[in-house]
């Protein structure tokens, strides 16, 4: 008679072996993370880019309207503190700004208002708020140097709070920190020359 050994081969994993392949799959997923992470970061500060570029766009072509069409009724600056606060009055249209100030419910930062007849150009809280939420104005200029009909305007904004700037006191050329803990900060700046048609 014949005897056959039957040998048993088992078959699997050890637990070493399990145990480096899960440390392999949680670091992929950890890089996987990280990278999902940064686009989510990247894609967020691009719209709040965009969001300000449109809003300060919106600010220049407004004002260059009102002054190629509205030259001839009135252009007057009151200039409450000329650097942070003042009025720009063009036409039947009021501007009045404040440097620095990102807009409340109680507060503004670039309110446009349509004065009635008789009205003064004086600063005011009342009207449509021309800066979006979480930002604020760095630069507003309107500036007539050759006299005449000709206007250069300046307006600049920035999302994000001064504290994401590299220099908290220079509002008029802001830059937003490289550190990545500063994704919430944008910056836009126009300039335009605007010829009065009437």
């Amino acid at each position: 008679m014949s005897t056959t050994n039957l040998v048993k081969q088992k078959s699997g994993f050890t637990i070493v072996e399990l145990l480096i392949a899960m440390a392999g799959f949680s670091f992929v997923l950890l890089l996987v993370t990280i990278v999902m992470i940064s686009i989510g970061n990247l894609y967020s500060k691009g719209i709040y880019k965009t969001k300000i570029d449109d809003a300060n766009r919106y600010i220049v072509e407004d004002l260059s309207k009102q002054l190629k069409y509205n030259y001839s009724t009135s252009f007057t600056y009151i200039p409450d503190n000329p650097d942070t606060t003042g009025v720009y009055c063009i036409g039947n249209i009021k501007y009045s700004y404040k440097i620095g100030v990102m807009p409340t419910s109680t507060d503004y930062a670039l309110k446009r208002s349509y004065m009635g007849p008789g009205a003064t150009c004086e600063a005011s809280n009342t009207g449509d708020e021309l800066v979006p939420n979480n930002s604020m104005l760095t630069s507003f200029n309107i500036d007539q140097p050759l006299g005449g009909k000709q206007y250069y305007i300046k307006a600049a904004l920035l999302y994000g709070s001064k504290d994401n700037l590299v220099d908290t006191s220079n509002l008029s050329d802001p830059k937003c920190k490289v550190d990545n803990s500063y994704k919430y900060c944008a910056v836009t700046s126009l300039k335009t020359v605007v010829t009065s048609r009437l």
